[in-house]
């Protein structure tokens, strides 16, 4: 079950302010938020990070389903369930097995999560160990831990949509917060024959190193006005 947040396909709503926190999960919930889902959707996961020292695990499960370490749950035969994070300081590390590490829960049968991520500071590790979910973003759906899709209905394989804010746009190239690396920012992946999620991105500031993936749609958008992706050397001039 989730470690820190929602029981059985519960919701939840967690601050944490300071302190030291390692939170292990090996489920279809997450390490902190939503609550278990299997055959209903998993919870909801509401999670602001104002300060401290946060690990997030979530290891693979016996079923495969993936989910977040941050974020919303996972579940085998509902839509992977909203996680909303905000990150206004601290030290956050957060890994999953299958899903996204911070964001939208994922589904084996049905479309991934959405995910609504605003990171204005702090130090930012986000790993998700599948090459199919975003480490920062949407669900993954229709994948085992083999990565091929399970579902059978085709309109069911999109991944999750997300919206991603990360600085303050009052404090437009400001380097100093947020630091964030990370495998990807972005849709979640989705099953063979379907669509990865929409991503709407907006950079006022930080030092980001990570991929971006949008899909090839008009409900797409990328906004940087300001800090450093570093992977790639560009800056917002």
């Amino acid at each position: 079950c989730t470690a820190i947040g929602g029981g059985g396909n519960g919701h939840s709503n967690i601050t944490i302010n300071g302190g030291t926190i390692t939170a292990v999960a090996s489920g279809t919930g997450t390490a902190i938020g939503g609550g278990t889902g299997f055959s209903y959707a998993g919870g909801r996961g509401y999670v602001t990070i104002n300060n401290g020292n946060v690990y997030a695990y979530n290891f693979t499960n016996i079923y495969n389903i993936p989910s977040s370490a941050i974020g919303g749950a996972g579940s085998s035969a509902r839509e992977g369930s909203l996680g909303k994070v905000i990150i206004n300081g601290g030290n956050v590390y957060a890994e999953s097995g299958l899903g996204t590490a911070i964001g939208g829960g994922s589904s084996s049968n049905q479309r991934g999560g959405s995910a609504q991520i605003e990171i204005y500071g702090g130090n930012v590790i986000a790993k998700s160990l599948s090459a199919n979910s975003a480490g920062i973003g949407g669900g993954t759906t229709g994948f085992g831990g083999n990565g091929t899709w399970t579902g059978g209905d085709d309109s069911k394989k999109n991944g999750g949509d997300a919206i991603v804010i990360i600085g303050q746009e009052a404090k437009i190239n400001d380097l100093s917060a947020p630091i964030l690396r990370t495998g990807s920012i972005g849709g979640g992946g989705s099953g063979v024959g379907g669509n990865i999620g929409n991503a709407n991105i907006t950079i006022y500031g930080g030092d980001i190193q990570a991929q971006f993936v949008m899909a090839d749609s008009p409900s797409n958008s990328f906004i940087m006005e300001g800090g450093l992706i570093r992977n790639s050397d560009t800056s917002d001039d």
